[in-house]
């Protein structure tokens, strides 16, 4: 009897990383199909938003809180997805617009975007996807509309920045969208 408990005890530990690991790999988020990718880039024009008010927001993520404490500041980045070998981190802006009345959010992931603004900015020039524009959900602080490019200095004629733009939505479509909020991380003991 002794002896079955021991060799069950040590199965269970051989084979629960094994479990863990098809766990996490079968509860991530998947890469949403290049339709649903050119769908919402189609679906996505160049504006120009006039910026009446930055947001300055606490960190959401614990490192954040770690370094910065309570100080609030306009560029925030989260952590928002824990894997083996890179984690990969998202920077983000929020402002508010009186012409268009709504809250907007600027997203760059692993820094695919360089230009994102300062904050005395008047006006950003940017793609938004006309859906989210329109759709009534959209547009207040908690759930902002997303900017996931800038045009002013970096067009998407440039095949470069055209796949940087591209690598922005399929992040925003497999971590973000219908999800999780714009300001929250990758938790660590979830699986993803």
């Amino acid at each position: 009897m002794k002896n079955e408990s021991s060799r069950a005890f040590g199965l269970g530990l051989f084979l629960a990383p094994f479990i863990a690991f098809i766990l996490i790999i079968s509860l991530s988020p998947g890469n949403p199909s290049d339709n649903e990718v050119d769908k919402y880039i189609k679906a996505s024009s160049e504006i120009i938003i006039p910026i009446s008010k930055t947001i300055n927001l606490k960190s959401t993520d614990w490192t954040g809180r770690f370094v910065n404490g309570d100080e609030t500041s306009f560029t925030n980045s989260v952590r928002y997805y824990l894997n083996f070998r890179k984690n990969r981190y998202k920077e983000y802006e929020v402002f508010y617009s009186s012409s268009f009345k709504k809250y907007f959010v600027i997203e760059s992931y692993n820094k695919s975007m360089s230009n994102l603004i300062d904050q005395d900015r008047k006006e950003a020039q940017a793609m938004v996807n006309e859906q989210e524009l329109k759709n009534p959900k959209y547009g207040t602080l908690q759930n902002p509309i997303p900017i996931l490019w800038l045009t002013e200095y970096e067009k998407l004629s440039d095949p470069i920045n055209y796949q940087k733009y591209r690598y922005n939505v399929v992040e925003y479509l497999r971590f973000y969208k219908d999800r999780k909020n714009y300001n929250e991380g990758a938790c660590a003991v979830c699986p993803y």
